[in-house]
């Protein structure tokens, strides 16, 4: 299979059956109680190893090269294999594109896009399900991929997602909208706003970009990557409690953006 990467060059993954299923349980691969491979570094190089499946991926090569192993052909598309490897290479070739894959719902309105990044629990989700009635398109409630602009940042479709899901029907990796905020949600009694020293905001950022920021050979790249993209898109913390109407929110935060 051949993902193309942002910058035009192709990131090839072949894949493979193995000779005989792994013998280990799928209760090996688990971390905080949820599902979770193992994944292991040398240099640029990537092996991760699951229930049933093996994957290697070398970003040294140019194309980034790698292959993906089965027990049995069924089993390639299940979200346990491909996706997990699909969120590790998305993750590297945003940061070799100056950009980061973030935890956050991510919302569309009037052709803009929100992040609201923060811990699970903290109510991305449950904001999906309020906005979307009110006509925001939801491009994913789990992760969102952001990526440098000629206007700032843009946030890009990717099949990622969570208990929502999305809206959007991508057909293709052109669908992307301009970045217009990054909120920082925390749950609070009333809704409110306010801003961010910009050291605070990478700190927080850097929290919500999963797999760059476990590994510490990824993590001046990331840094980089945060500290240009908080100079560049506002970024303000949101108090806000699970009842507050998604109207109200958009509201109070599209007058503070533009005051």
């Amino acid at each position: 299979m051949q993902q193309p990467a942002t910058s035009g060059t192709p990131v090839e993954v072949e894949a493979y059956r193995l000779p005989q299923p792994l013998s280990e349980p799928v209760t090996h691969f688990s971390r905080d109680g949820q599902y979770a491979p193992r994944h292991h570094w040398q240099g640029a190089r990537l092996d991760s190893t699951g229930f049933n499946f093996v994957a290697s991926m070398d970003f040294s090569a140019k194309p980034a090269a790698g292959s993906i192993g089965v027990a049995q052909e069924p089993e390639l598309p299940d979200v346990a294999v491909l996706d997990n490897c699909l969120r590790l290479i998305t993750v590297h070739a945003a940061l070799d594109n100056g950009g980061a894959v973030l935890h956050s719902a991510g919302l569309e309105r009037n052709g803009r896009a929100y992040l609201f990044c923060g811990r699970s629990g903290v109510g991305k989700t449950t904001l999906c399900h309020k906005a979307a009635p009110m006509g925001c398109q939801v491009l994913s409630d789990d992760l969102n991929l952001v990526l440098p602009s000629a206007q700032g940042f843009a946030a890009h479709a990717v099949p990622f997602t969570g208990e929502y899901g999305r809206t959007l029907n991508h057909l293709g990796s052109g669908d992307h909208y301009p970045l217009a905020a990054l909120v920082l949600l925390e749950q609070g009694e009333e809704l409110s706003l306010e801003s961010v020293p910009p050291a605070v905001a990478v700190s927080r950022l850097y929290v919500t970009s999963p797999f760059a920021n476990e590994q510490a050979h990824q993590a001046e790249a990331l840094m980089a990557v945060l500290d240009n993209m908080v100079d560049r898109v506002p970024v303000v913390k949101m108090t806000s409690s699970r009842e507050a109407a998604a109207e109200d929110i958009f509201n109070v935060l599209e007058s503070y953006l533009n005051d």
